[in-house]
């Protein structure tokens, strides 16, 4: 695997780019099953498989509309998003709108962040 330029990983939200994103963190979660017992002498045991998968991507960068913040108060809070990688990968699924601020620092630009949360079923697909 060769490294990568972080702007050339695309996010898109409903279809469309966000404008104005800086960075864009994913984090993958798989939430475990504690089947811990007396039989295993004191050591943790956790079951193979997890109990609950999520995947997240927060957002952040420079605001230049209020798309995500006219989602927010619509109530459109659920889209299609596609994390498409430099190598072709992508992961690609159903998005909650879970969190949206806007900051506004004296003598600096406006902000944004948001968090994006997994919703069903998300798709892997390996690059090249």
């Amino acid at each position: 695997m060769t490294a990568g330029v972080g702007r050339n990983v695309i996010l898109s939200w409903g279809g469309a780019g966000i404008a104005g994103v800086k960075e864009k963190t994913l984090t993958l979660n798989n939430e475990p099953i504690d089947i811990t017992s007396d039989d295993d002498a004191g050591w943790r045991n956790i079951l193979a498989i997890p109990g609950q998968k999520q995947v997240e991507i927060k957002v952040s960068g420079v605001t230049k509309d209020r798309g995500l913040m006219a989602n927010w108060f619509s109530s459109a809070l659920t889209q299609a998003v596609v994390l498409t990688y430099e190598n072709g990968a992508t992961i690609a699924g159903t998005f909650f709108l879970s969190e949206y601020s806007d900051k506004g620092n004296f003598k600096d630009a406006v902000a944004f962040d948001a968090t994006l949360m997994s919703t069903g079923v998300i798709v892997y697909t390996a690059g090249v």
